[in-house]
């Protein structure tokens, strides 16, 4: 049995090899013969590296994609073997066409990895708040997986599988040493203590509330309102009971229907907080089309304390694809030829780029006063020339550095490859 994602992987690099491979696939692809239905836009085979989140679900996918009009990439490997002179190297390129039960492996993969592209997918944007996405996007995951691990038809990915799982599983244990997670999809007004009600049970909704209810924020703005306020003390996070609620989610998922009992309001009057506390998690607030951080703003006056917590929890960001990204952009920008550029210089340009890419900097606006700002900058065409071309530099050098950690990483890891051996 071949390894389908190294044959895969191989032919990505043949085909990306040179311009006039890409060349000849994309003319494979807008070809007519053979009633063959051109594609109206050809697209290029893609790579996958070790250090992009589902690049070898995206590889695969491009590439099965492709291969639906006609098998074009197996039509492109027979093109590149009748091209080989040499006998031994024209059987090399021909080895690497898959065969129908193969292509039918691939889209079982296929199935494996799209859970785990659209988890991610799910709580890695830098877009808005993602960390209360977290926890669910993991519990979907490791649901979706564990269903499939004794399917006859997975039976080949069944290893993998479980260390796909066993991974998930570890990673989710590791989220009991923060209430960060809890306390996110807490302030999530579409569904405060809806996915944990349903999911984790009465028990563990009533635990998770009463550490949000203990947290050292409410001290810090209620301290002046009541001396006896100054004495509530802080708990720490029973490990023994966090990993109680991993395994009761590990077990099963309830499909039970939603528990409509009422969470009891209580006043203490040595604890002033506990009536906005309870007033945010029993009212029926709506988003409506807002994004949360819009919806804090807007409702900050009502909930002064929540809108604190969500200033620090919400901006927590659920992976560190953003930062890597930024660190990335960085390093594209330092290039050889601007090696000795400062920190200042630096941060300007990565502004720049990131207000450039999101069309941040011309925007239709409201205020008649801008005109006058308009003509000011219309004076200096000359200075907008030169940000365009040094803009338009870093992108290049961006492409040509994108295009060469493609072509060059050609050893890569493949998730969960004790299953696909």
């Amino acid at each position: 049995q071949r390894d389908e994602i190294g044959l895969i992987r191989a032919i990505c690099i043949k085909e990306r090899s040179s311009a006039q491979r890409k060349e000849l696939f994309k003319k494979i692809q807008l070809r007519e013969e053979d009633d063959h239905v051109p594609k109206k836009v050809a697209k290029q085979l893609l790579m996958d590296m070790k250090v992009r989140w589902s690049s070898t679900y995206v590889m695969l996918e491009r590439a099965e994609q492709k291969s639906l009009k006609k098998y074009d990439v197996d039509y492109f490997i027979g093109r590149l073997g009748l091209a080989e002179k040499d006998p031994q190297k024209r059987r090399k390129i021909t080895d690497l066409e898959l065969t129908t039960s193969e292509w039918d492996r691939v889209k079982l993969l296929l199935d494996l990895l799209s859970h785990a592209d659209m988890a991610q997918h799910a709580f890695s944007t830098d877009q808005g708040p993602m960390l209360h996405l977290a926890l669910p996007a993991l519990e979907a995951l490791w649901k979706a997986w564990s269903s499939r691990l004794h399917r006859e038809k997975y039976s080949d990915f069944k290893a993998g599988l479980r260390a796909g799982i066993n991974k998930v599983t570890d990673y989710y244990e590791k989220t009991a040493d923060s209430d960060a997670y809890i306390m996110a999809m807490l302030l999530d007004p579409s569904q405060k203590t809806e996915h944990i009600r349903k999911y984790w049970g009465d028990e563990l909704l009533a635990e998770a509330l009463m550490h949000a209810e203990d947290l050292e924020r409410y001290r810090e703005i209620y301290a002046n309102t009541s001396p006896s306020a100054m004495n509530f003390s802080k708990t720490r996070t029973n490990q023994t009971t966090q990993r109680q609620r991993l395994n009761r989610l590990m077990r099963e998922l309830s499909d039970d229907e939603d528990s409509d009992i009422p969470t009891p309001v209580l006043f203490d009057p040595a604890r002033p907080w506990l009536q906005e506390y309870h007033g945010y998690l029993d009212s029926k607030d709506h988003l409506g089309g807002l994004s949360i951080v819009k919806w804090w703003g807007i409702n900050a006056s009502r909930y002064p304390v929540w809108a604190s917590l969500s200033r620090d929890f919400l901006s927590i960001m659920a992976t560190s694809v953003s930062s890597e990204r930024a660190f990335s952009s960085a390093g594209i920008t330092i290039s050889k030829r601007r090696n000795r550029l400062k920190a200042d210089i630096v941060e300007a340009l990565q502004c720049l780029k990131c207000m450039i890419k999101r069309n941040l900097m011309f925007r239709e606006a409201d205020d008649p006063t801008v005109s006058g700002e308009r003509q000011l900058v219309s004076n200096k065409t000359q200075d907008s020339d030169g940000w365009d071309k040094m803009v338009t530099d870093l992108a290049e050098d961006e492409l040509d550095s994108e295009t060469e950690e493609l072509l060059d990483d050609t050893d890569i890891d493949i998730l969960f490859a004790g299953g696909f051996e």
